[in-house]
């Protein structure tokens, strides 16, 4: 049974720990948008400045790389960056500008991967990093409707070609299937994007038309 002063301690190591698994699951459910951008910068600055005063507690405390070393804390590498940067992933992407450029890049994605596929650029290795950065960038996007599916396609995708080797090659039945789903969704967000045009910068609306 551990002392009370054994007790005092271990505890700050403790709600490390915990901190820091918090936030890789905090970090998780930002990147793929469920929850939403100004929420995830509270409860992450929450816990970087609960990391803060543990620290400041904390006697034998060196540093967080002999901290994760020390107590075998493998992975979680973003969570980490945060607490050593202690400041959050929040970019301001829900703000106006925020939104204008996550479009711009949504739209840039989903048209370089639709006309890489249009070149017959069938190989893995140049697949996946597409349709990644199409997934990823339309995880960026706040507040998309519950009756845009695009999101959930371009995940299904992400997870399906992810298995794949680099060598491997796109079957004739995927090349058309995900050619037809990238313009459905391309379709749909444009939609999406023309129902909130009051919303966005009339010359990052001219340059978004100029590009679908």
């Amino acid at each position: 049974k551990l002392t009370t002063a054994e007790k005092q301690l271990i505890e700050p190591f403790e709600t490390m720990y915990s901190i820091i698994r918090t936030i890789d699951v905090l970090e998780w459910t930002y990147s793929r948008g469920l929850v939403q951008p100004k929420d995830y910068h509270f409860q992450c600055e929450k816990l970087i400045k609960q990391y803060k005063v543990c620290k400041e507690n904390s006697e034998n405390f060196t540093n967080l790389k002999s901290f994760c070393e020390v107590y075998h804390i493998q992975g979680m590498k973003t969570a980490i960056k945060r607490l050593e940067e202690e400041k959050t992933g929040y970019s301001g992407e829900d703000s106006a500008i925020g939104i204008q450029a996550v479009v711009m890049e949504i739209t840039r994605s989903l048209l370089s991967a639709k006309d890489m596929l249009e070149v017959k650029m069938t190989a893995i290795e140049y697949v996946a990093p597409a349709i990644r950065d199409c997934f990823m960038a339309m995880q960026k996007y706040p507040n998309l409707p519950a009756s845009f599916t695009g999101k959930k396609t371009l995940e299904d995708w992400h997870t399906k070609i992810s298995k794949l080797k680099a060598t491997d090659i796109l079957t004739e039945d995927d090349l058309a299937q995900l050619k037809y789903d990238l313009g459905n969704i391309l379709d749909a967000f444009s939609q999406h994007v023309q129902s909130q045009s009051t919303k966005l910068h009339p010359n990052l609306l001219f340059h978004f038309y100029s590009l679908t």
